[in-house]
């Protein structure tokens, strides 16, 4: 079976840009990773935009948000899906579920505070994300409880990965550190790349010496294993 089209979401572990055009029932979209007679391909930086082109996918949007965490993923995917035409039988999902403490707050375009590090525009989605830890951000943040804000984040990744099995999409997940004892994540174990040596992105990178500087986030050359990881995930179901 032929993928024709790659959605990805995530955080800053899956980060590199939109990537490209979504589907429309007018055009097949585009990827920013692909050559087009005269147009050089752009250079991969996340396993997202590598997977994009070792499946030489005709349409790569990626709607990963550095600092961000499971709201933005969930929302983002799922409005792409209702939004544009991604199909069941051509389309792959594929996302990094981020940690479970991160306040994701939504916004309309018109308010003041939205995200320098959203690279979607009001044409792509209706809806931004409001500055990790500006002012507004900071001001409701300070209103919530850690429980509040985990349940809210639990409650997102459950309606993502119900969705996605009730609407019958290919999905698969890696997650930024080993979550694997997560009671929804045992659930869906059957979508998640579980990374060799390591189960998460960032012990997988620290066990290979492919971490930057940080001493966090995965290298360029971690960020193309571990696409080469899910690939093979993919090629063996």
């Amino acid at each position: 079976m032929k993928i024709k089209n790659l959605l990805a979401s995530g955080c800053s572990f899956t980060h590199d840009g939109i990537g490209g055009v979504p589907p429309t029932n007018d055009s097949a979209g585009g990827s920013s990773f692909k050559q087009y007679d005269d147009i050089q391909p752009a250079s991969c930086a996340s396993w997202a935009s590598f997977l994009s082109t070792f499946l030489e996918v005709e349409s790569f949007i990626n709607f990963a948000a550095p600092s961000h965490g499971n709201v933005l993923i969930c929302e983002t995917i799922i409005s792409a899906l209702e939004k544009y035409n991604y199909k069941q039988d051509d389309t792959l999902i594929i996302f990094n579920i981020s940690s479970m403490d991160r306040f994701d707050l939504k916004i309309d375009w018109e308010n003041s505070e939205n995200n320098t590090n959203i690279y979607w525009t009001s044409e792509l989605l209706d809806y931004t994300f409001a500055k990790t830890r500006g002012p507004l951000w900071k001001k409701k943040f300070a209103s919530m409880e850690l429980e509040e804000i985990t349940s809210l984040s639990i409650s997102a990744l459950e309606k993502l990965l119900k969705y996605l099995k009730d609407k019958n999409y290919m999905f698969l997940f890696t997650v930024m550190q080993d979550y694997s004892d997560n009671l929804i994540i045992q659930q869906y174990k059957d979508n998640l790349v579980t990374l060799n040596p390591g189960i998460g992105m960032h012990e997988f990178c620290k066990e290979k010496n492919l971490l930057i500087d940080d001493n966090f986030h995965p290298s360029t050359q971690g960020q193309k294993q571990i696409a080469e990881q899910v690939l093979d995930f993919i090629t063996k179901k």
